[in-house]
């Protein structure tokens, strides 16, 4: 208990702070609404916000043909959940002429201010609960990361890397899916470790792969948890492949996309094509396929293209990623060896799994390459338990904290 008030403590406190960071200077340095709170606080309501309010107060749009939430109907459908009983609890208290004359500074408002009023602070709390959720898995994964050597102080410090971040800035107080970009990696990873010494009976593996197969109707790259139990199987197998292996395999999958065929198929009996937005308009995986018809002259400098356009979204994570090493050549220096116990394949499998899979997007932005962050601070979590612990707690202190501080002073991002 004391862990959770302390990691919600934490949400609250980066969150809050955020609401005092330099505002926009001018309309071309967002994508959205600001709404000033007060003459030193607001924030941007990303226009992406109102498409999922909208759905959610009304959810039988989904049903619609080419609706762009159609293929995340269940992060909708908990907006609902938690929209109606905050419109009939919020509305009679809230006055829409306040919201719209104090808080608005747009006209007009693109949905209707009861919706605006009841189901955005629904979104928000869906928010503080992916993200609080992602840093309870963060302290749950750290002992076992650390083979129990690591402190409590470092664990916190390294939270701070995610709650206090560019996308926690950028997205907290707006209706978006943004903070599963440090739920699903870690997710992922507690999964492995989960399965890591508990035998994998096909029965048992066929029902848990369906349940798990109801996750990428709620974000996409939940499909990632396929080839996690794909890996997990092949570590039970010894790393060998067999026809058994490969049988389980299909099996597995077959039951895993089951939820997201049933969704389609319930879609078609309604006369409705299943609409992908990420797929259309951003041609997200898809353009794989659009290269295949392309002259094969064509295949390499398309390729070293995407390749050149996602390596330029790694500066959003470059101090994560100058500080790994960093830490790698002190252990080498130190010469300490590499605890048995420690899951590094699977952490080093997940930071190829999920890199492959955001240069196969091919649609690239800071924000989703942000989604390797959680892992690269699990392998800091791994090297820091292998260095001297004496200085760890402050000097992680001292730079969470100028982390923070840099977030909140620093210009943007606003979406």
């Amino acid at each position: 208990m004391r862990n959770l008030l302390l990691i919600v403590a934490l949400v609250l406190v980066a969150a809050g702070s955020f609401l005092f960071a330099p505002r926009p200077a001018g309309a071309e340095d967002y994508w959205g609404t600001y709404i000033q709170l007060s003459p030193r606080a607001g924030f941007i309501l990303n226009y992406d916000s109102y498409g999922y309010i909208g759905a959610a107060a009304r959810p039988e749009a989904l049903l619609q043909a080419g609706e762009v939430r159609q293929s995340r109907p269940l992060y909708v459908l908990l907006g609902t959940v938690l929209g109606y009983p905050l419109r009939a609890l919020l509305t009679p208290r809230v006055s829409a002429e306040t919201v719209q004359s104090h808080f608005w500074n747009a006209s007009p408002v693109p949905v209707p201010l009861p919706d605006l009023i009841g189901f955005y602070p629904a979104f928000v709390l869906l928010n503080f609960g992916v993200l609080t959720a992602s840093l309870w898995l963060f302290s749950w994964l750290y002992p076992r990361l650390t083979a129990g050597r690591g402190q409590a102080v470092v664990m916190y410090g390294l939270m701070v890397f995610m709650a206090s971040s560019q996308i926690t800035k950028a997205f907290f107080w707006t209706a978006h899916q943004q903070m599963f970009c440090f739920f699903t990696p870690l997710f992922c990873l507690f999964l492995l470790l989960q399965f890591r010494h508990k035998p994998l009976q096909t029965g048992r593996l066929a029902v848990l792969a369906l349940a798990l197969g109801v996750l990428p109707l709620l974000y996409g790259n939940f499909v990632l948890v396929l080839p996690c139990l794909w890996y997990a199987m092949w570590r039970h197998a010894s790393g060998r492949f067999s026809p058994t292996l490969l049988g389980r395999g299909v099996m597995v999958a077959a039951a895993f996309l089951l939820p997201t065929l049933a969704w389609v198929l319930v879609l078609k009996l309604r006369g409705v094509t299943y609409y992908n937005h990420e797929m259309v308009r951003f041609r997200q995986l898809v353009w794989l396929l659009d290269l295949a018809q392309q002259p094969a002259a064509e295949w390499l400098p398309t390729l070293w293209s995407k390749l050149r356009e996602f390596s330029q979204t790694l500066i959003g994570i470059a101090f994560f990623l100058l500080v790994l090493p960093l830490l790698g050549l002190l252990t080498r220096l130190q010469r300490v060896k590499t605890l048995v116990s420690q899951p590094w394949p699977e952490v080093v499998f997940l930071l190829v799994l999920f890199g492959s899979f955001l240069v196969a997007l091919g649609y690239y932005n800071q924000r989703l390459t942000f989604t390797l962050v959680p892992l690269l601070l699990c392998g800091a979590a791994l090297l820091l338990s292998r260095l001297p612990a004496r200085f760890q707690p402050a000097m992680i202190a001292l730079v969470a904290i100028s982390w923070h501080l840099y977030n909140v002073w620093s210009y943007g991002p606003f979406s």
